[in-house]
């Protein structure tokens, strides 16, 4: 008996064990632990990969930066808390930003539960008065202001909050050299071409802050700047991406929810170690621009070859498809403009108080969609109001300040004369029209410009020419005023790149004047 107990007994303890172990296996299987949490088999922690924070930098009086922390494995993201020297920086742990106090190189320690890691932010204050190695002092906008108040007027004409794409920079991207801009490369886009030859992240930095490009509302923005940073004021590798990372900031800063693209700094064809410089240049931007969602960084240096160069600067017209195409394949969205008659020119005013030398009433003339340059004729009204000391009008031909013509009361009497200023002597001011204040002098002109040549009529009659004169296809036509109110209006052009048969023919109607005077191969201002 105590046997066959003993053996029952013994059966009955094994299948509670067997129970027992089912039940320990049934729910492990039903309540997996948290994968997070969680470790292998053998003890092991899980691997959450690594937290990384790069480098950054931070300007004193400027927007604050912003830095980007990197989980290797996202989904194992932990929220960060931050030690610094408060002294010298200041973060916002929720939106990723520093704001810079004072100048100083400081190192930010970025922990969490599982991760810690470091990173540096260096502050520097801007001298607004350093010079560059050519001499010049770095923030000299002022030098570009009657182009900047020409860029302001045009988007005042043509541009639409929200809506349209402006193209700015330097000199590639200034119409002088992309000349096809609206005529090939964005014909029917709502988009302007508003470049300005020979300027800096500098320059760019002032109209973003306090000048014209902080007041517009774009809808995208396309960029080609930097190389005149390198080549003008010979910045070295850190100045420079420090110069172009301090303009994007401000610009994100003033536009938040503008799209910004950015084509690398074109490279010459001169110059080893400016060459490499730029490739290093470019090189760390792209990293600084791939970790933001709002600029987006376009590989164009690597394509545009030296034989694409005209100037060992500048692409030839037709390798601008270069950038056209580039653009193109990012997600840019540029619009089909409204149907507008393009061919309609603005009427101009101006006020006693617009002046020429400070650059605030110089003003290109926009024929459609093109900067009126070389093989032109541009015809119109104009009508003298008041007068004040001084009184003059320009027709710019060149750049320089001396190649202009004149409507020009020097002795403030109301006797204005024809000039070609600097140069009265060989060319004497024999034509005077006489203006009284409280009346109104009202002018007919007109203005033919060939590839060297240039005639000026006053009241159907011609009055001056200049003679063999060099770049003209350079350099816009500038209508300008001092110390005089006055009215441009019933302005009309034709020009032979958008007119051609009406462009010779008018030109066969003047033959006659042409063989007096276009035929002389010396340059010369002539007195009609």
């Amino acid at each position: 008996m105590k046997t066959t107990r003993y053996i029952i007994l013994t059966v009955l303890c094994l299948m509670l064990c067997l129970a027992m172990i089912a039940c320990t296996g049934t729910k492990e299987k039903d309540e997996p632990k948290d994968p997070v949490t969680q470790t292998p088999e053998d003890g092991d922690p899980v691997d959450k990969g690594t937290l990384s924070i790069s480098n950054i930098l931070a300007w004193v009086g400027y927007p604050d930066s912003d830095f980007y922390p990197v989980f290797s494995m996202p989904e194992h993201a932990e929220k960060l808390t931050y030690t610094y020297d408060k002294e010298g920086i200041s973060i916002d742990a929720d939106k990723n930003t520093v704001k810079a106090l004072k100048a100083g190189e400081y190192t930010v320690t970025a922990k969490s539960e599982s991760f810690e890691a470091k990173f540096k932010v260096t502050v520097e204050k801007i001298d607004r008065t350093a010079k560059g190695t050519n001499g010049k002092v770095k923030f000299n906008s002022k030098e570009f202001t009657s182009q900047a108040y020409s860029r302001k007027n045009q988007w005042a004409d043509k541009g639409i909050d929200g809506q349209t794409t402006v193209f700015i920079g330097d000199s590639f991207f200034d119409t002088a050299f992309w000349s096809n801009f609206y005529t090939l490369s964005y014909r029917g886009k709502d988009a302007l071409c508003l470049g300005v030859s020979a300027t800096t992240t500098y320059d760019w930095e002032d109209w973003i802050s306090s000048g014209w490009l902080g007041k517009i509302k774009p809808k995208n923005i396309v960029m080609h700047v930097g190389t005149n940073n390198v080549y003008d004021d010979g910045e070295n590798v850190n100045e420079t991406v420090s110069s172009l990372q301090r303009m994007f900031t401000l610009m994100h800063n003033a536009h938040p929810d503008v799209p910004i693209y950015w084509f690398g700094i074109s490279q010459r064809s001169y110059d080893d170690v400016k060459i490499a410089n730029v490739e290093q240049i470019n090189a760390k931007m792209k990293i600084w621009c791939d970790a933001r969602d709002y600029i987006t960084y376009i590989d164009t240096p690597s394509q545009l070859k030296n034989n694409m160069l005209k100037d060992n600067v500048h692409p030839k017209v037709e390798y601008y498809s270069v950038f056209v195409d580039a653009l193109a394949k990012t997600d840019i969205e540029i619009i089909e403009s409204e149907k507008v008659d393009t061919s309609v020119i603005q009427d101009l005013s101006f006020k006693t108080s617009h002046s020429i030398s400070a650059g605030s009433s110089l003003t290109n003339i926009i024929y459609k969609d093109e900067v009126l340059s070389s093989n032109y004729i541009l015809e119109g009204k104009l009508d003298i109001i008041k007068r004040a000391n001084n009184a003059h009008i320009q027709f710019g031909i060149l750049d320089n300040g001396n190649e202009r013509i004149l409507l020009w009361d020097n002795a403030s009497s109301g006797d204005i004369k024809i000039v070609i200023p600097y140069d009265t002597n060989n060319v004497p001011a024999e034509d005077i029209y006489k203006h009284t204040n409280g009346n109104t002098l009202t002018l007919s002109w007109k203005i033919v410009v060939t590839d060297d040549d240039v005639y000026f009529y006053v009241n159907g009659e011609l009055k001056l020419v200049y003679v063999a004169q060099k770049n003209l296809s350079s350099h816009p036509l500038t209508l300008g005023t001092e110390g005089v109110e006055c009215k441009f209006y019933d302005m009309k052009a034709i020009t032979k790149a958008t007119d051609a048969d009406a462009f010779k023919a008018a030109l066969d109607d003047m033959a006659d004047v042409i063989d007096t005077y276009g035929s002389k191969t010396a340059s010369a201002k002539i007195r009609a």
